[in-house]
């Protein structure tokens, strides 16, 4: 680069015309009045001789500051590579004198995505009109662009701004300076007035200090103030104004950056890259190198009043160096805790110029002496301090956070003290080589502790040394102590004995503890009878040695009395300070302090001394990191013994500057470093459709908190995830994706492996698309490789990025892994520009694979990052994304390899996997029946924040089933359509195929409908193609149907094929002829075989003959069985007429009496059952005897009987019947059985000798008999008849169920039908259609009166009786408007076609009609719309098919 002063000589001589210049505005903020927009220069670009390309233009609007950015060929170059001269115009004033800068930022730092100077300024901080500059890029680089950014906010410029009055020499005591807040020079921009962004404080160790430019000539430094925020948040994209703080020519003291807790606490700025987490920025207003802006004494002056109280606050010497990362985040470096900004960024900047630069030795010494110059003021309250943790459970490094502060007006927080004691399972210890001591003496001694001499025993929970006669008793335990640190030894102690100088205390930085004077050490000894508290100093075991020393304080130490000892001991200072009860005892400093120490030491002298509460503290800052590991290094070296035992101790205790200590607080955490688990239980080997997973995740500590699952399919080609779902999975072993972009970058598949291979880039970017809103956490996981070359090599990942082509993702996350300073860091982006937020130390070498595991909490803003398996790193956001829906993948001058990518959601311990389309889970199908179609990953986070290991459960998918096999032959070869056997059946078909799960059984069934089961339910057949069923019985006349159907591997079935059907044909055997007697009751007809036909002739009504309708004669029966019939002869039998003799009378003395005169002759009479040929009277007395005559006709069998009465009687004794009832419906009678014989009947005083219950009506009528004047009576009751009820007609249809017949009233009665004889059940598929009269009798149980009802059941016809077969007739258009074809299949010869109705009107018959071979019938139905049945008869077959008619 050439020198400023060529530069300037060559634009001196620059020949460029000012004109005004075509521009293309590029964004704008307008405010109020106040005006800001950025352009894009569109004149043709110029490069002169010396490389600079430059324009004297005439700006788009008036200014009060500006800046000038480009693009380059590449961004390759730092922006301070870049030198930029300009001069500006002022109306009425002229130009100014060159000038020159630098850059300042460049591309993907800020939103505008070019290089950028800073913001530059004119004359003064009022308008300007024109602005002629050239920029230099690097020797080789190109520019392709120039852009500029106009600020005009001269309505916000106030000429009498308010100038802060500056102290005059040191203050009193450090005070925070007066400062000019916000509100007094945000100006009109609500957006600074009230920021809403949530600002990360940090632990600074350095103020870095910046100049800038301003106007050569100012009064308001306000404006420039509000210049730069207005630059920095509405030109760079930046959430605020860079710097923390800011100083201007006249004193004034700005406050930066927002900080709701100022000054207590620093924010982290945006002045110096890595460096803004350790550092605050203070900025000079001004080009210090320029003569009209070098910093002013009142600038110096207020800065180092605020110097003074920032390191008098946080307990630093301003003298002091510490180490600091660089602004490049490539390495740490030790600088001056006051340093200038091109410390933190050498060889990047020139900042803050040369002339301030010098001055910071001068602004150093200024600070540390306003510090020596105070006075302590009076201060008796004691500090505070508080520890916070994010969380109880830890598994690796964390942070502990302190909240320290002193009283209002008080001395200040002078050093802080922290200490971390472990839990071993029986007491509290403290990892003596990290500088920490604990000891409570409950039990036993210590092994940590060595006895070198004395006698020491614990007594009632303390230490004692009881040997009064040793002047140098030992007690030492190892403990590592180094310089830079503070150290806090701390413990109680009670002297006591008889003796006359009673001493002991304490070695520390012990070289020797063996040693007599414990090597090189310190020693502080309380003297119980000189009263004094002494400090040493050893050298080679002497205090008297040259260089060795000791120094003695007066202060009462009593014997018998416990006392509370604190030492501090400042290895960079040198300062022993001995509390004694929290009052200071005795300092010393030691002018060549120790550099190591390796042991402390107890020791007393000429008395017994007890000991308790041994404890060592190191100094810290506001946090520290804490390391649990079971590990010799570890602060925390143990676990936490069960889910209730913390196992780690974080204690913190502070003193002010008054020597007021605090009181000791402690923070108690868990540890577990064991790593869950999760176990898979999905074991079904097929998966058809959705389905559930249960999930076992186990820990043995801290408990589960999360656990995660990952879904991702094989779509024959390669595996992938339905990123809609929120799952990402790519090995990266085949090839890249479609799914993703390769916006910048070479990136391509190579070894099995993802791999970015241009080194030149320092930002590729592969990334693709994923939901993010379906679960609160996130798991990002892959295996990752960094290679190459360069030195600053590093890679890294973005998430919830909302703009992935942009140069940083638009807003999201990134972490990124970097090499050459061994960090993980963890940054936010917002608007396109990222911000450090933490950073970790790891462990990475190039060359090796590291597992990575990054999981996000979109609600809480947690991060946690894993390399193998190992938590490296967290940050908690306060104000996460929610949204974002890019992953991507990024590297800087490094190559990056990238294997098995997955993406996992958060879950509960049940997870729901759906299926079967483009949206679901699982989008793909098995691609053959040995592989798999998905995957299903579970990995587990314990409270601890361990992870597991994912656990994998492979599964095999098919939803879809086989199909269905295809030529379906009824028979062993070709299609058979009727079969005599009537035991056997049997088919064949084709196979069926399925790619997914393939065919592992054939199914098959037969029914008598098409698909039915009605013969064989479904039965395996294993994979043959066809099959034999025997010992089958066969119906005649039946259509088989055979079914088959596949299964594939998956248990899913194919559809079912049916065969065309097959006939049972048979030709069916009547019964012998039958023989019955006319009076035999009706009885069903059986007997043909095979049964299941139907029976005909006369007197035949639903397979039942009734002889007494057929009437004596020879019947010949008809038997149907389907299309076959055969007959036989059923003859009913006479029955005999039979004649009784009319009734008998003999007297009882009588001889007795031959039987005869019944007809037939031949037959038998009986009485009471027993066959008799004559009657005696004399044996059986007076009475009246009923006789039975019999007659069986010969051949027949057919039996007569008729009855008459022999009455037995006295003639001098009158007897008449007993009472008797009749019906009023009986005939009329002859009164007979009175005796003797040939007397008189009256009823009511009227000889009668019949009676008519007709006549004489319903009731009791008393008959009296007569006979030689003497008479009897006796009592015929006529009886109504029951009311008896019929139900309503019924209609039923052929089609219907049975009818049980009910309805009669009263119960009890029976059923009648003239063919069929009594029913109580009513069949209408054994009817013809047709009307018939039942018949309902009732007998009335008292009077045994019987009466009747008739009601009629008439049958319709029934649209599937008989049986239906839709094989041979198709409708078409069906649905119809009323118009359709019939379409006739294989049948021929005379049939009928009827349409009924859904409720059984027929609508149509056609009467006989003669059927074709494939006719088709044009019908037309005017009728409404509905269902119909179209029913074709044909040769004793019915073919029956659904007609919707839509009008």
């Amino acid at each position: 680069m050439k020198k400023l002063t060529a530069l300037l000589c060559f634009v001196s001589v620059l020949g460029l015309a000012y004109s005004q210049t075509m521009y293309t505005r590029l964004s704008e903020h307008f405010e109020d009045e106040t005006s800001l927009i950025r352009i894009r220069i569109d004149e043709p670009l110029q490069q002169n001789s010396e490389g600079g390309y430059g324009y004297k233009l005439k700006t788009a609007i008036p200014f009060t500051s500006f800046s000038i950015g480009w693009q380059a060929a590449s961004n390759n170059y730092p922006a301070n590579i870049y030198t930029v001269v300009y001069k500006v115009h002022k109306p009425g004033l002229g130009w100014s004198q060159w000038k020159t800068d630098d850059g300042y930022t460049r591309p993907g730092e800020t939103a505008t995505g070019a290089y950028f100077t800073d913001l530059l300024f004119g004359i003064d901080e009022w308008l300007h009109d024109s602005v002629e500059f050239y920029v230099h890029p690097p020797e080789g680089e190109t520019i392709a662009e120039i852009q500029m950014v106009l600020m005009d906010i001269s309505h916000d410029i106030r000429v009498d701004a308010d100038n802060h009055a500056v102290a005059s020499g040191a203050k009193s005591c450090p005070e925070f300076p007066e400062i000019i807040p916000r509100s007094e020079w945000c100006g009109s921009y609500d957006a600074c007035h009230n920021p809403t962004y949530t600002v990360t404080y940090r632990t600074p160790t350095h103020t870095v200090v910046h100049h800038g430019a301003s106007p050569d000539s100012y009064t308001d430094g306000y404006a420039i103030v509000r210049s730069y925020w207005n630059y920095h948040v509405n030109t760079n994209g930046w959430s605020d104004i860079g710097y923390n703080y800011l100083f201007d020519k006249y004193g004034n003291f700005f406050q930066g950056r927002h900080n709701p807790n100022l000054p207590n606490q620093d924010v982290h700025a945006a002045h110096a890259g890595y460096a803004n987490t350790y550092s605050i920025g203070l900025n000079f207003l001004g080009n210090s190198d320029a003569v009209n802006t070098a910093p002013t004494e009142p600038q110096i002056q207020k800065c180092c009043e605020f110097l003074a109280w920032w390191y008098d606050y946080k307990g630093f010497d301003p003298l002091s160096s510490a180490s600091i990362l660089n602004q490049a985040g490539t390495e740490w470096i030790t600088l001056p805790r006051i340093c200038g900004h091109k410390d933190v960024n050498p060889g990047g900047t020139t900042c803050p110029g040369n002339a301030l630069y010098a001055l910071l030795s001068s602004l150093r010494t200024q600070t540390a002496q306003i510090i020596t110059d105070c006075t302590t003021p009076s201060d008796a309250e004691p500090p505070t301090t508080a520890i916070t943790t994010d969380r109880q459970w830890y598994n690796t490094v964390f942070q502990a956070a302190f909240s320290d502060a002193d009283n209002a007006g008080g001395t200040g927080v002078k050093y802080s003290f922290y200490q971390i004691m472990d839990y071993n399972g029986t007491e509290w210890r403290a990892n003596a080589s990290k500088g920490f001591f604990n000891d409570n003496f409950s039990t036993a001694i210590h092994p940590d502790w060595t006895n070198n001499s004395g006698t020491w025993t614990i007594n009632s929970g303390h230490l004692k040394q009881s040997n009064e006669t040793s002047t140098n008793t030992n007690l030492y335990a190892s403990l590592s102590q180094q310089s830079g640190n503070i150290y806090l030894y701390h413990w109680q102690q009670k002297i006591s004995g008889s003796g006359s100088d009673r001493r002991s205390g304490m070695h520390f930085f012990c070289s020797d503890p063996a040693g007599t004077g414990r090597g090189n050490s310190y020693m502080v000894y309380l003297r119980a009878d000189a009263n004094t508290v002494q400090i040493y100093k050893y050298l080679d075991n002497s205090y008297a040695a040259t260089g060795a020393w000791y120094i003695t304080e007066t202060f009462v130490i009593d014997p018998d009395i416990w006392y509370d000892v604190k030492v501090i001991l400042n290895t960079n200072t040198g300062v022993i300070s001995v509390y004694v009860d929290d009052t200071l005892a005795a300092s010393a400093t030691d002018a060549s302090p120790l550099t190591s120490g390796n042991a402390i030491s107890l020791r007393t002298g000429g008395c017994q001394t007890e000991y308790d509460d041994v404890k060592v503290y190191t100094s810290r800052g506001n946090s520290v990191t804490v390391i649990p590991a079971n590990a010799a290094n570890a602060d925390i070296r143990y676990e936490s013994p069960s889910h209730t035992q913390e196992s780690g101790r974080i204690r913190s205790l502070l003193v002010d500057n008054a020597d007021n200590w605090s009181e000791s607080v402690s923070k108690n955490v868990f540890v577990d470093w064991d790593m869950p688990a999760t176990e898979l239980s999905a074991t079904e080997p097929w998966y058809t459709d959705d389905f559930q997973v249960n999930i076992n995740d186990l820990d043995n500590l801290s408990g589960i908190e999360k656990g995660f699952y990952s879904i991702s399919d094989f779509d024959g080609t390669r595996w992938g995830s339905n990123p809609e779902r929120g799952f990402v999975s790519n090995g990266f072993d085949q090839t890249i994706g479609t799914e993703w972009t390769q916006q910048t970058g070479s990136w391509s598949v190579q070894s099995g492996a993802l791999t970015q291979t241009d080194e030149a880039l320092s930002n590729t970017n592969l990334w693709t698309y994923i939901r993010h809103d379906l679960s609160n956490r996130y798991l990002y996981e892959f295996d990752m490789r960094i290679d190459g070359s360069n030195v600053n090599k590093r890679v890294g990942f973005h998430f919830f990025s909302d703009n992935p082509s942009l140069p940083n993702r638009g807003n999201g996350y990134f972490v990124w892994f970097r090499l050459q300073s061994q960090d993980l860091e963890f940054y936010k982006v917002t608007n396109d520009v990222f911000s450090l937020e933490k950073y970790y130390d790891i462990s990475i070498a190039a060359g090796q694979w590291y597992h990575i595991s990054i999981v996000y909490d979109r609600i809480t803003g947690e991060t946690y990052v894993y390399m193998n398996y190992t938590l490296v790193g967290e940050y908690k956001d306060p104000e996460p994304y929610a949204t974002g829906n890019y992953i991507s993948f990024r590297s800087g001058n490094a190559q990056l390899s990238v294997q098995n990518l997955r993406v996992y959601r958060s879950r509960t311990a049940i997870v729901d996997v759906n299926m079967g389309t483009s949206a679901d889970d699982i989008r793909y199908q098995n691609t053959a029946p040995d592989l798999y179609a998905a995957s299903l990953y579970s990995v587990v986070m314990d409270s601890a924040k361990n992870i597991s290991e994912h656990e994998q459960q492979s599964m095999k998918v098919d939803w879809t089933a086989p199909s269905a096999v295809g030529n379906l032959c009824d028979g062993s070869a070709a299609d058979i359509d009727l079969t005599q056997n009537l035991t056997q059946l049997s088919a064949n078909w084709s196979a069926s195929t399925d790619v997914n799960s393939g065919i592992t059984a054939y199914y098959y069934a037969i029914g008598t409908s098409p698909g039915g089961t009605q013969l064989v339910n479904w039965t395996a057949n294993g994979t043959n193609n066809s099959f034999l069923k025997s010992g089958l019985n066969l119906l005649p006349e039946t259509i088989y149907y055979i079914s088959v159907k596949a299964l594939n591997g998956a248990g899913l079935y194919s559809d079912v094929s049916v065969s065309d059907g097959v006939k049972a044909v048979v030709v069916p055997v009547c019964p012998d002829d039958i023989s019955v007697c006319a009076d035999e009751a009706p009885f069903a007809l059986n007997g043909a075989s095979p049964s299941g036909g139907s029976y005909s002739g006369t007197a035949v009504a639903g397979g039942v003959f009734n002889p007494a309708v057929a009437g004596p004669g020879m019947h010949t029966i008809n038997y149907l069985l389907e299309s076959q019939s055969c007959s036989f002869t059923i003859t009913v039998n006479a029955l005999p007429e039979m004649g009784c003799p009319d009734n008998i009378y003999i007297l009882n003395t009588a001889a007795p009496l031959s039987l005869t005169g019944a007809l037939p002759a031949g037959g038998v009479y009986y009485y009471d059952g027993t066959a008799i040929t004559t009657f005696d009277p004399v044996a059986l007395g007076i009475g009246t005897y009923e006789i039975t005559y019999q007659y069986q006709v010969p051949g027949t069998g057919c039996l007569g009987t008729c009855n008459f009465f022999i009455y037995v009687y006295s003639e001098t004794i009158v007897n008449c019947p007993d009472d008797f009832g009749v019906c009023i419906d009986a005939p009329t009678f002859v009164l007979e059985g009175a005796t003797p014989p040939d007397g008189v009947y009256t009823v009511n005083g009227e000889s009668i000798s019949e009676f008519s219950p007709e006549y004489w009506g319903v009731g009791q009528h008393t008959v009296t008999y007569t006979y030689n004047d003497i008479n009897c009576n006796y009592v015929i009751t006529v009886n109504n008849l029951p009311v008896v009820s019929c139900p309503a007609d019924i209609t039923l249809s052929q089609d219907d169920d049975p009818l049980v017949l009910h309805g009669g009233v009263p119960e009890g009665g029976n059923y009648y039908n003239y063919i069929t004889g009594t029913i109580d059940t009513f069949d209408p598929e054994s009817f013809e259609p047709g009307e018939y009269d039942i018949i309902y009798n009732y007998t009335d149980e008292v009077t045994h009166c019987t009466n009747t009802c008739l009601f009629n059941i008439t049958v319709t016809q029934g649209v599937f009786t008989p049986g239906i077969s839709n094989s041979e007739i198709h409708l078409y258009p069906n649905p119809s408007q009323g118009e359709f074809i019939l379409e006739i299949g294989d049948m021929s010869g005379d049939g009928q076609l009827i349409i009924w109705s859904i409720n059984g009107s027929v609508v149509y018959d056609s009467g006989i009609i003669v059927c074709d071979r494939n006719q088709q019938i044009k019908l037309s139905l005017d009728v409404a719309s509905g269902l119909y049945f179209v029913k074709l008869i044909n040769g004793g077959r019915c073919f029956v098919e659904k007609l919707v008619i839509n009008r």
